[in-house]
């Protein structure tokens, strides 16, 4: 009997003991994150920065936008340049006794004879490249701006909760009279467009004013591209003989990610290789969700909206899923089916890349799911102003564990998820209404060196040059992801997970809204970092139109995500160089976690060639990525590198144009 009874006590004693320790070892799991509650708010850890901060002094209390009046953004810039000249990159070398900087440039004749030549490589200022004055003869107009024409990109959305859709159009509207274009320089007096070659000065053609509009764009060729009139359908190039000639330059498979005055070897692969397509033929499922609202007819042109975010703090999931896109648990879209091993269990090919897949256009079929509708609330679309320390947890994710990110471009709630979901979860969705089968004809893309030496198989809505050892692909239903050689994912994001408000939310990368320069940084490795677009839309109803939120990161190789200073959002990346906006306020901050351009500037584009412009209106000027002057802060308006060149004005002189100039290098045993 009392061996019975110490027997029992022991076995209490015991479980008393395991029900201790798995507390403390729960209590230790929870404070390192590795779950949540979600009705226990976590603090978030906020990213040091390595500078003082510097606020532009404001004309009233709680001023968060700039003013509009040049002079007046004039002197708050002097104001805050002066009042931070000692911190390193900010003011050094921007102002002499207190006024902007002078400088002093030779001539590109002069610089020629010494054997210099024009270059649209990135600047470096270890001396072998200096900035000239661009003396090619042509008389430049007086005036600063000229009614032109232009190519537009703007995003569209039917109301504030659908995933906007980017749009392209010619519009007419006030210009730089003086604009470069890949080469060519375009003069426009309201009445004769000229264009000429811009290092030498040669007229090539003259054509009446608006009638050519740069395409953005080049061919195979690396010809640059122009628009006639209104016509977005058809491309031209400019002959020898100064006459425009129709290009067979096809849009949808030729082009280059991102529409803007960019040099020859963008986007082009390291290695030489080429993309080429095939048309398959796609069946698609017209539905109707049940229990939804159809969209309110309109019957008037679809005008563009306004999707620049308000300043948050919002996260967005903290980590990202190695999950590959065909995968049945993922939700996304099945890959069209090829010949084979596929990407995840693909092996490095010993003595060359896979043959492309026996299939031909006509027997190729490939079923995508319908797109359906719900009918969005648009009063529920708003800018979160909550902190890191108000979310409710962070989503577990199987993939790469990545770094803390800010920057919430658009949405309507803020993003954040955790191994617990909701007490009351939704419902399995009904199945919805299958209304019409559709069949239509869309490219499928791969990459290699020839149709018979592929990288990759023909399964890609778009692919795009390999740099930095991958290649950005985009799935059917617009699912991004990026391959290394042998067609292995190296950076792909499939996840579901519950936010805080109990809503399903299906996350993935996507590509960027906004084609143009604005999207710098999209689609290509630059130092070891590419910028990408998560969106996360309706996971009940697997509605990729129904938006939940969007971010702006930088992610490196492996999927991490750069961490941004706390508040900022990413508005470009390029050369190494991350351009952050928080509350119309612009600044440059680098890779290696430093300021080369405090936060106080109302202009800035992002950095090309190695140079950045930015300022204020009425005092714009350029730097290099030390944070060195290179253009004083004195002009009005100042163009975009175009292949080593851009246009200045400044009100005292006029147009000026200006060139990157390489020297070469000095004989062996010469110093």
């Amino acid at each position: 009997m009392e061996t019975r009874s110490r027997t029992k006590k022991n076995l209490v004693r015991l479980a008393c003991g395991l029900c201790l320790l798995l507390l403390t070892a729960g209590a230790i799991l929870y404070q390192r994150g590795a779950f949540d509650f979600t009705f226990l708010p976590r603090a978030q850890k906020k990213p040091a920065v390595t500078l003082p901060l510097v606020t532009a002094p404001s004309s009233a209390a709680g001023e968060t936008e700039p003013s509009a009046d040049p002079e007046n953004n004039r002197e708050r810039f002097l104001a805050a340049l002066r009042a931070a000249s000692n911190i390193s990159g900010v003011g050094s070398g921007v102002l002499s006794g207190g006024e902007p900087l002078s400088l002093s440039y030779e001539t590109l004749s002069s610089l020629s004879a010494l054997g210099a030549a024009v270059s649209y490589a990135d600047y470096d200022s270890d001396g072998t490249m200096t900035l000239c004055i661009l003396d090619n003869g042509v008389i430049l107009p007086k005036e600063e701006l000229a009614e032109l024409s232009a190519l537009e990109f703007y995003s569209y959305a039917e109301n504030d909760t659908v995933v906007p859709e980017g749009r392209r159009r010619i519009v007419y509207t006030e210009l730089p009279a003086v604009r470069l274009y890949m080469g060519y320089l375009l003069l426009d007096d309201g009445e004769t467009q000229r264009v000429c070659r811009t290092e030498t000065g040669e007229l090539l053609a003259s054509f009446s004013s608006c009638e050519l509009v740069p395409a953005m764009t080049r061919d195979r060729q690396d010809r640059p591209l122009f628009y006639r009139e209104n016509d977005l359908t058809r491309w031209y190039y400019l002959a020898a003989d100064g006459a425009l000639a129709e290009s067979d330059y096809e849009d949808e498979t030729e082009n280059r990610g991102l529409y803007f005055d960019y040099a020859p070897d963008y986007g082009k692969s390291e290695d030489g290789a080429e993309r080429y397509s095939i048309w398959v033929t796609v069946t698609e499922l017209v539905t109707e969700a049940p229990e939804t609202t159809a969209p309110p007819e309109t019957t008037e042109e679809p005008v563009p909206v306004d999707i620049t975010p308000e300043e948050t703090t919002a996260l967005p999931p903290e980590e990202t899923s190695a999950v590959p896109p065909d995968g049945a648990e993922t939700g996304a879209d099945p890959a069209p089916e090829t010949t084979g091993e596929t990407p995840e269990t693909a092996a490095p090919p010993e003595t060359g890349p896979e043959p492309p897949p026996e299939t031909s256009p006509e027997t190729v079929e490939e079923t995508v799911p319908a797109e359906t509708f719900l009918d969005p609330n648009p009063e529920t679309q708003t800018s979160p102003e909550t902190t890191a320390a108000e979310t409710t947890g962070e989503p577990i994710e199987t993939g790469t564990e990545t770094g803390t990110e800010t920057g919430l471009e658009t949405g309507t709630e803020t993003e954040t998820g955790g191994e617990t979901s909701p007490e009351t979860t939704a419902e399995t969705a009904p199945e919805p209404k299958i209304l019409e089968i559709l069949y239509r004809d869309e490219p499928r893309m791969a990459f290699g060196f020839s149709p018979w030496s592929l990288y990759t198989s023909y399964k890609y809505l778009h692919i795009f040059g390999y740099r930095g050892g991958y290649a950005c692909v985009v799935y059917p239903g617009g699912r991004m992801a990026y391959v290394d050689r042998w067609d292995r994912q190296a950076i792909y994001r499939s996840l579901f997970y519950f936010n805080e408000n109990g809503r399903l939310a299906d996350s993935f990368y996507a590509e960027p809204v906004l084609r143009d320069e604005r999207g710098m940084g999209h689609y290509y490795f630059d130092r070891g970092y590419v910028r990408v677009r998560q969106l996360d839309t309706d996971g009940y109803y697997h509605n990729d139109d129904f938006l939940v939120g969007s971010y702006e990161l930088l992610l490196d190789e492996k999927g991490n995500r750069f961490p941004i200073p706390e508040g900022y959002t990413l508005r470009g990346y390029s050369d190494g160089v991350l351009l952050l906006e928080r509350g119309g306020y612009y600044g440059y901050y680098t890779t290696e976690k430093r300021w080369i351009a405090q936060p106080i500037y109302t202009y800035a584009k992002p950095f090309c060639e190695g140079v950045g412009i930015l300022g204020f209106d009425g005092a714009i000027g350029m730097i290099d990525r030390e944070g060195n002057v290179l253009l004083p802060f004195v002009h009005s308006s100042v163009s975009s590198l175009s292949q080593g060149a851009f246009a200045a004005y400044a009100p005292e002189s006029g147009w000026t144009l200006y060139a990157k100039t390489i020297r070469p290098a000095p004989p062996a045993g010469e110093n």
